[in-house]
């Protein structure tokens, strides 16, 4: 078919440009990549719900401590109900909740938090043990919960490597018929083309399935090097992201 004999032109050109290989494979690789592990890497914003029913100066000093580890991003609830539903719809990692004898030292805080978040929920509990522990130096008055909530725990090579993966997609598979058609237009190939007994269907037909053929290299690189490189898990039928991924 002449669909096909232009698909395989374009698919022959495409892989001895080196510019365009760099440009439509081995960037956004290497972008995703950077990405993925330089905000794996990055610090960690856990947010955490505290309930203050004691209005102590020991209590406020506690509240104050743990604000002070720059980890948590403190959101004060008055209801105690409120905030541990806050935790189990997924919507705050930890809540704790100090207790009207707090102060007198008659009430231990109370942390309940979301074991959904894997390590971000560990990092919390363990950052508020260790403020816990230091802020009373021997006597650790604390109790912790844990529920299993519908929190989940940002992934960014999950993030980066199927957002990017698309963006660049629709990239140059734009951009990627636009030039070859301009260039075909500069080069006086494209009106030759036209009058050649084509057709109009079969040119644009060839355009479009070898973008598309360039997409499909781009997604299985793309993922390929997500799973075997960044670790990347995927969640459900892997059929269906590649049907997904071809619409």
């Amino acid at each position: 078919m002449k669909l096909l004999t232009i698909a395989g032109k374009n698919i022959r050109l495409f892989s001895r440009d080196r510019t365009a290989l760099f440009w439509v494979i081995v960037f956004p690789l290497l972008l995703i990549t950077f990405l993925s592990l330089i905000f794996r890497g990055g610090e960690i914003s856990v947010l955490l719900s505290v309930v203050q029913q004691d209005n102590g100066q020991l209590a406020d000093a506690y509240v104050s401590a743990l604000d002070n580890t720059k980890i948590f991003v403190i959101e004060r609830i008055d209801d105690v109900a409120e905030a541990e539903a806050r935790v189990r719809d997924g919507k705050t990692v930890a809540a704790a909740i100090i207790p009207p004898g707090f102060t007198a030292g008659s009430g231990n805080v109370r942390l309940i938090y979301d074991e959904a978040q894997g390590e971000v929920a560990t990092i919390a509990v363990r950052t508020i043990e260790g403020v816990t522990r230091a802020f009373f130096r021997i006597q650790v008055p604390i109790t912790i919960e844990g529920v299993y909530g519908k929190g989940e725990k940002w992934d960014p090579v999950s993030h980066f490597v199927s957002g990017m993966s698309i963006m660049f997609i629709l990239f140059s598979a734009g951009m990627g018929i636009s030039v070859d058609i301009l260039n075909e237009r500069k080069a006086g190939t494209f009106k030759q083309n036209l009058l050649a007994p084509i057709g109009r269907s079969s040119f644009l037909g060839g355009y479009f399935l070898s973008a598309f053929l360039i997409g499909c290299l781009q997604v299985l690189v793309f993922f390929g090097a997500g799973v075997g490189v960044l670790g990347l898990k995927i969640a459900g039928s892997i059929w269906l992201i590649a049907l997904i991924s071809a619409k």
